[in-house]
């Protein structure tokens, strides 16, 4: 009988269920119908939390609050796509719950599921019901509910765990989308294999990264099954802009006009953006007003033309290298804004 983990424990849970994730992510990809087809769930999910693991290894204690600070710290910075930046919010929540304690019992990590879906839930604009969000809420007001202090935690585990795969077959319920394509939430998918692989590490059984991941059977055609034509916004777009002039809630009003499925989070001096919208370049520069851009990332949201996504993309990173490179070289400020004019015009242009 397990009642209470210590900080050792509690990030070879982490580990375990990033691990979990990353091996299946192909699987997460193939069920990816909302909010855009893009099949990249996954993908981001993985990539996110790959950067949370990168951070936790920088910790060379076991301390239960240094580690929740380096896994809230890394998912932030290298959160990916609108699945990605909720996912890093759950494991804010989840650190911020945490902080301070030595060693963790059932009902501080009930506290911690529970915090980790209040914090993803203020992060989003306009959360929908049927996603990722729908399941940490629902499986983190079971965990709070059934908590006590005397409990195995196992079994508590396990109860959460199946509390969020029903959450998470339930979803078609109350996405049209998901139903149409006969598919669960992917971003749900995602969150529930992170729970299965805390929950099998919990029991003895730590979960390892499997090169390349592990092969899917399920057979879920996005581009046969699901209509593109109600896209509204092209452009998936993320920045993180490092900035002591506006706020997260500040800039989350400035970005509403922009588009749909934002997202905006902050912490320590760094704001991150995720937003679909048809102007990108417009974006970018009511950014650049408050601070420096650490990273951009602008994606066509299901592009069905794969030439012209090709050279897209060409010139996309053509004139991302050349900016970098005339920011390293310190050339002249009217030449760099001459290229980042050319970069901004060219996300002007209708898809």
């Amino acid at each position: 009988m397990i009642q209470c983990i210590d900080g050792k424990k509690f990030r070879d849970m982490f580990v375990s269920g990033a691990n979990n994730l990353q091996n299946n992510k192909d699987l997460v990809d193939k069920l990816n119908v909302f909010p855009v087809p893009d099949g990249d769930t996954g993908t981001n999910m993985s990539l996110t939390i790959s950067y949370a693991i990168k951070e936790l290894a920088k910790v060379q204690n076991d301390n239960v609050t240094d580690i929740g600070k380096a896994l809230s710290k890394g998912s932030l910075m290298g959160a990916r796509g609108n699945s990605g930046v909720i996912l890093s919010q759950i494991i804010r929540g989840i650190a911020k719950s945490v902080e301070g304690k030595e060693n963790l019992n059932v009902i501080d990590l009930a506290n911690a599921f529970k915090n980790g879906s209040d914090t993803a839930y203020k992060a989003v604009i306009k959360p929908i019901e049927g996603t990722i969000l729908t399941v940490v809420r629902e499986s983190g007001e079971y965990a709070e509910n059934i908590a006590q202090e005397d409990m195995d935690m196992i079994e508590f585990l396990e109860l959460v765990v199946e509390k969020a795969n029903e959450s998470l077959n339930k979803t078609p319920e109350l996405l049209k989308a998901l139903k149409e394509a006969g598919v669960v939430d992917s971003g749900g998918k995602g969150l529930v294999l992170i729970y299965e692989g805390m929950l099998s590490s919990l029991k003895g059984n730590n979960i390892e990264l499997v090169e390349g991941g592990i092969s899917s059977d399920t057979n879920v055609s996005v581009e046969q099954n699901i209509s593109t034509e109600d896209i509204k916004y092209q452009y998936c777009t993320e920045f993180i802009l490092e900035t002591d002039k506006i706020s997260d809630v500040q800039m989350r009003d400035k970005m509403l006009k922009y588009g749909d499925s934002l997202v905006v989070v902050g912490d320590d001096g760094i704001i991150k953006v995720h937003v679909h919208t048809n102007t990108p370049g417009d974006v970018l520069q009511e950014a650049l007003a408050f601070g420096q851009l650490l990273t951009i990332k602008i994606e066509r949201n299901y592009q069905k033309r794969l030439l012209r996504n090709s050279i897209n993309n060409f010139i996309t990173t053509f004139l991302f290298c050349i900016i970098f490179y005339l920011y390293k070289k310190r050339t002249t400020f009217r030449i760099r804004s001459l290229f980042l004019k050319i970069f901004l015009q060219y996300f002007r242009l209708p898809s």
